[in-house]
């Protein structure tokens, strides 16, 4: 749906939007630990008045990074604070809450921060065995 510095809401941010019906299976993409969550939040739209709304898993990996899934279902997070996940472990399910202008699901990975977060650019193993960056409005397939 969208992509790095995308012209809804990634305007400063390597952020990506993957578009998936609510309720979609939500898988970590590396192992981690979950360190923040919110999954009570039943209320979103394309109006910033929505933007801490959104239910959201923070999860921390061992090189420091860490990776921002937002806007699962109410209620749609099956993982709990402390909890060690491996790569493909299913985390929650796919939502419309918060800042968000129909179903899907952001994914930012950023670096430790306090104030204003530090997004970086990452790279997804495709089914051509090479590493690379996503790009707006091509499919993807496992």
């Amino acid at each position: 749906m969208q992509g790095y510095f995308g012209n809804f809401s990634h305007q400063e941010e390597h952020a990506l939007d993957f578009d998936m019906p609510q309720g979609t299976n939500v898988c970590a993409i590396r192992d981690g630990v979950v360190v923040l969550l919110k999954e009570d939040s039943n209320v979103g739209g394309a109006d910033k008045k929505f933007y801490n709304d959104g239910n959201y898993v923070l999860v921390y990996h061992n090189d420091g990074t860490m990776a921002n899934y937002v806007y699962f279902r109410q209620n749609g997070v099956v993982v709990k604070l402390g909890d060690n996940i491996k790569q493909g472990d299913l985390i929650g399910y796919s939502g419309n809450t918060g800042f968000s202008s129909a179903p899907h699901l952001h994914l930012d990975v950023c670096l430790p921060y306090v104030g204003k977060k530090k997004t970086i650019s990452t790279k997804f193993l495709l089914k051509n065995q090479k590493n690379e960056v996503l790009k707006v409005n091509q499919k993807y397939t496992k």
